[in-house]
């Protein structure tokens, strides 16, 4: 298959991004004969399903004209697309981490699975998985999940903007348990006040926050 004529989803970068340190390790395996498995696609769409990563490392490495290890197949419904980026993703390559599994199993969901077809997709009890349907936000009229640093309860809605910051940025720590990490590095002397990036962050700190509670009355 022409490298060239194979597409990458939006759907399937929504729920996992194109990591170009990983690219760059598949483009000096492929240099030294490393052999890879079949990119399977959509056989009516061309887009991906699996293989994004060797997708773009084959693209970097030898152009669009470059003949790619390239597999057709048939989906009725797109519940069967995740289902196999799930699976492919879950069997070989890079592991998932935590978020994408639950912005994955939250796609799942939408399109009918219930927790516990997620669950035995992913080796997880079927309680985290339904702890995944419960923290979702709208974004752009669509729900997406969100980290433990984000309370639904409060937050309901995000931008696009806001969401891909809160996608690429956030940790998955609750937001008390970042706010008081600060504070006892702060307590106990841990900042490095010579990184002028460090004190400049803890400055707009500083102003967001006494900002923040002036309009809220503390």
């Amino acid at each position: 298959m022409r490298a060239g004529d194979l597409r990458i989803a939006d759907w399937a970068v929504g729920i996992r991004k194109v990591d170009m340190f990983v690219v760059s390790r598949y483009r000096q395996a492929m240099r030294v004969g490393n052999v890879f498995p079949e990119i399977l696609y959509d056989q009516k769409t061309k887009e991906v399903v699996s293989g994004n990563h060797r997708l773009t490392a084959y693209l970097a490495e030898y152009g669009e004209d470059h003949d790619v290890p390239a597999k057709p197949v048939k989906f009725k419904t797109h519940r069967q697309r995740l289902e196999m980026f799930a699976r492919e993703n879950a069997t070989h390559g890079e592991p998932m981490d935590g978020f994408t599994k639950q912005k994955l199993g939250v796609a799942l969901m939408l399109e009918g699975a219930n927790a516990a077809d997620v669950a035995a997709l992913f080796g997880v009890p079927v309680y985290k998985v339904e702890s995944w349907g419960g923290r979702t936000v709208i974004v752009n009229g669509a729900a997406k999940p969100v980290k433990a640093s984000v309370d639904p309860d409060i937050v309901t809605k995000m931008t696009v903007e806001q969401y891909e910051e809160h996608d690429h940025k956030d940790r998955g720590n609750g937001f008390v348990q970042n706010v008081r990490q600060v504070t006892r590095h702060l307590k106990n002397g841990w900042v490095d006040w010579t990184d002028d990036g460090c004190v400049a962050a803890l400055k707009e700190l500083h102003k967001t926050l006494a900002v923040a509670l002036q309009e809220h009355g503390e």
